[in-house]
């Protein structure tokens, strides 16, 4: 497992690129409808009565027989056929493809330069809308300015970066932060029974 502390105004960062440049031209109202549309797509869940969440009884679990799903199943042979066909297409140009094609593939691009966002990738932008959007972090740990963070398969670390430029951007308050993390890896040998597996960071 390994560890370590926010860095919390240590050391110097670039400045952000863009910063007193002029706006961007804005979006035409479609796509700002179809973005807010997808943005706005969130599941709530309440207490049960009695106020605790609890698991089902193990013996009540996956109790009923499988079933097949036609649709589901017309849809996954349709899905597999095309699939297939890809398997001897020029990477590089399928690359290119899947690049334009991708609505939200320029939205790490320009995160790492307007925000000056650390190890931005699509989890870290993912993190970051998860905590401005829902209120995740316990607010007597903020009250008291002191966090502590737990992560799990969190390898190269962009949760961890994530909640770092949360907690310096949008709660200068929690000065002190610290976190533990790990992740499954393992080390593999001449042979099976060399390989290692281990959790670290």
């Amino acid at each position: 497992m390994s560890g370590g502390r926010g860095s919390r105004g240590a050391g110097r960062k670039r400045p952000a690129a863009g910063r007193g440049a002029s706006e961007p031209p804005p979006f035409d109202d479609d796509i700002v409808c179809e973005v807010q549309a997808l943005f706005s797509k969130v599941r709530g869940y309440r207490r049960p009565e009695g106020g605790a969440w609890r698991l089902p009884e193990a013996g009540s679990v996956l109790t009923e027989p499988p079933q097949l799903h036609p649709r589901l199943q017309e849809l996954k042979r349709s899905l597999n056929a095309v699939k297939n066909q890809l398997s001897d297409k020029d990477l590089e140009t399928w690359h290119q493809h899947t690049c334009s094609t991708n609505r939200a593939g320029t939205v790490t691009a320009h995160l790492r330069t307007t925000a000056n966002a650390e190890l931005c990738t699509q989890a870290w932008a993912k993190f970051y809308e998860v905590l401005g959007t829902f209120e995740l972090l316990p607010a007597e740990a903020l009250q008291q300015g002191e966090l502590h963070s737990v992560h799990l398969c969190e390898a190269p670390g962009a949760f961890i970066s994530a909640l770092n430029h949360f907690l310096r951007t949008q709660l200068p308050a929690a000065k002190h932060w610290t976190w533990v993390a790990n992740t499954p890896t393992s080390f593999t040998g001449p042979t099976r029974r060399d390989t290692i597996a281990g959790d670290r960071c």
